[in-house]
């Protein structure tokens, strides 16, 4: 499959609502409080790939803190593509008051 096929397959109003359900996750690490971790963001990735066929498995890495894995198709000796993202939620560079609603609404703008 060519990459112009590739993204003709990408719903990007679907892509918006997850990245604003992710943005409204609460997951910024807190130690010593064990609501404040990552494992619902992880938990919501983990739902929404296997809803499109992913494989999936969660590695805790650290208290709060696991990793998803996900793969297509079997794991053989063939050739593999890495996909790997961040979850950051710390501070942004922009001050908060440079932005039009808050980042938890999932709908933020820088103004």
């Amino acid at each position: 499959m060519d990459l112009q096929n590739i993204f003709a397959r990408i719903d990007e109003s679907e892509l918006v609502e997850l990245t604003r359900d992710l943005v409204r996750i609460p997951s910024v690490v807190r130690p010593g409080d064990p609501t404040a971790t990552e494992a619902d963001v992880a938990r919501h990735v983990r739902t929404w790939l296997a809803k499109e066929g992913f494989a999936t498995e969660t590695h805790e890495v650290a208290p709060g803190r696991p990793n998803v894995v996900a793969w297509l198709g079997d794991k053989g000796d063939g050739k593999s593509l890495l996909l790997r993202a961040t979850r950051s939620s710390g501070r942004t560079r922009r001050s908060a008051r440079t932005w039009s609603t808050a980042a938890s609404t999932g709908g933020a703008r820088p103004t």
